[in-house]
């Protein structure tokens, strides 16, 4: 509980952010070229969804787990345009 995600998008420096943050302190942080971004996937996982962002060098970064179907699939919408893979 407290957990926050947060997605930091700057096109400018071909930088996409992800950052988790649990009450007062960062515990997960990626930057990932935008440039290196294949794709971005929605995934069943029982009760929730995430979405993961598969890169060229064979990373695969996941967003959600908290979100249900549809803000899962919104988020995805949102970062699919984000990248311009409509």
């Amino acid at each position: 509980m407290g957990e926050k995600t947060y997605i930091l998008f700057e096109r400018n420096r071909n930088s996409l952010e992800i950052k988790r943050r649990s009450w007062f302190s960062y515990y997960d942080q990626y930057r990932i070229k935008i440039t290196s971004i294949g794709n971005a996937f929605l995934m069943n996982r029982g009760f929730t969804y995430e979405i993961l962002i598969p890169t060229i060098d064979d990373c695969i970064y996941k967003l959600g787990g908290a979100l249900g179907e549809r803000e899962s699939a919104w988020l995805l919408q949102e970062i699919l345009t984000w990248l311009d893979f409509k």
